[in-house]
């Protein structure tokens, strides 16, 4: 075929749970359907958040010198976010590779850097370099459809590409138009990672989906990701209560922040992750699960209404270090805590991301190694 349909997209989709078809357009849900889904959906924010389908990529490989594709946006969490295609993946890329990242620009912003020049101006960015994500559309605020390029190369050769889809702005796809070239799948990645975590965790505040701490991560992993990071979540019971099925070959959990900002008592906080821990070790007995401490923000000492600070919620989750297959990992060292990594008091900026990624992949590497 050299045009996917929404009843085709299945086939090419990767980091979902489910699907539907919703008025001429595919829709992904990257959380699984049942408790969790009815949860977030019933909180204004997490409903908004909940259906940005973090995650979720559309691989297939065409040797058309043109792709178009069809996009319907809906509500944003926020207003720099779009699709990201990665051209050629097959090198796992360090998560740090230089000129990789769209949000490494400005200390305290995620505007793209200056674009390089290209060999061949009147094709569209994403022909530059092999292994370089860029803007799949539009990264500014789009209302209802748009439709337009997102490939350009100036004679036939066979390509893989990489489709990721926004992670904080409701998006559907309406289709995916190669010309007269055959568009075939991708094999699926090597690692099934499943993910928990906060805003930081989906991806605020960054522009790409690519340019993420989980997206730079999965590429050097070579890893589907199931994203069920949720921006403003707590750690709660029912996450333990909706652990999914399936196989998974690792699960990290990065919770803290908002557990904090709430007064959530440390004690609820360490009881919800071991619940969590039982039910996961219930379905995976032998899947390393990785739990990463709060990072750092640039308002270190802090303390909440009940007089805790994110130090005193980072030494609660020390109980798990000598579990069985349970690697804890200290979030103070993962993002330095200075303005240049920060769009805000919190969230890391592309730059802040980059060096997260950097410093969290060896430890991802080393859970795997593990199994």
């Amino acid at each position: 075929m050299s045009k996917l349909l929404p009843h085709d997209f299945n086939r090419f989709a990767i980091g979902l749970f489910d699907s539907e078809m919703i008025d001429g357009a595919w829709r992904a849900h990257r959380i699984p359907a049942g408790a969790l889904r009815d949860h977030y959906m019933a909180i204004d924010w997490g409903r908004l958040r909940s259906t940005c389908p973090a995650g979720v990529r559309l691989r297939f490989q065409t040797d058309a010198q043109q792709i178009t594709a069809k996009f319907r946006f809906g509500e944003r969490s926020r207003a720099r976010n779009g699709a990201a295609l990665v051209v050629d993946d097959n090198s796992s890329p360090s998560p740090g590779t230089p000129g990789e990242g769209w949000g490494e620009g400005s200390v305290h912003s995620n505007m793209a850097p200056a674009v390089q020049q290209n060999p061949h101006p009147n094709l569209l960015p994403a022909y530059r370099e092999r292994g370089q994500a860029t803007p799949a559309g539009p990264i500014e605020w789009a209302q209802d459809i748009w439709e337009g390029a997102i490939f350009e190369q100036p004679e036939r050769r066979l390509r893989s590409f990489d489709l990721w889809l926004p992670h904080m702005c409701q998006c559907d796809v309406m289709e995916i138009d190669a010309g007269d070239a055959e568009i075939v799948p991708l094999p699926r990645p090597a690692v099934r990672w499943l993910v928990y975590g906060d805003s930081i965790t989906q991806g605020m505040e960054t522009p790409l989906p690519t340019d993420t701490v989980i997206g730079r991560c999965a590429r050097a992993l070579d890893a589907e990701v199931f994203n069920l990071a949720i921006g403003g979540a707590q750690f709660e019971r029912v996450l333990a209560d909706t652990f999914p099925d399936g196989a998974f070959d690792l699960v990290s959990v990065a919770y803290g922040a908002n557990d904090f900002h709430y007064n959530m008592p440390i004690e609820t906080h360490v009881q919800s992750i071991q619940r969590f821990i039982d039910a996961c070790r219930r379905k995976l007995p032998d899947t390393p699960i990785v739990l990463i401490t709060a990072v750092n923000d640039v308002l270190p000492g802090r303390k909440n209404a009940s007089g805790d600070t994110l130090d005193d919620f980072r030494r609660g989750l020390q109980v798990f270090r000598n579990q069985p297959r349970i690697m804890v990992i200290p979030g103070e060292t993962l993002v330095p805590p200075e303005k240049q990594y920060f769009i805000d008091d919190v969230h890391p900026n592309g730059l802040g991301f980059k060096r997260y990624a950097q410093n969290l992949l060896p430890h991802l590497s080393a859970a795997l190694a593990r199994r």
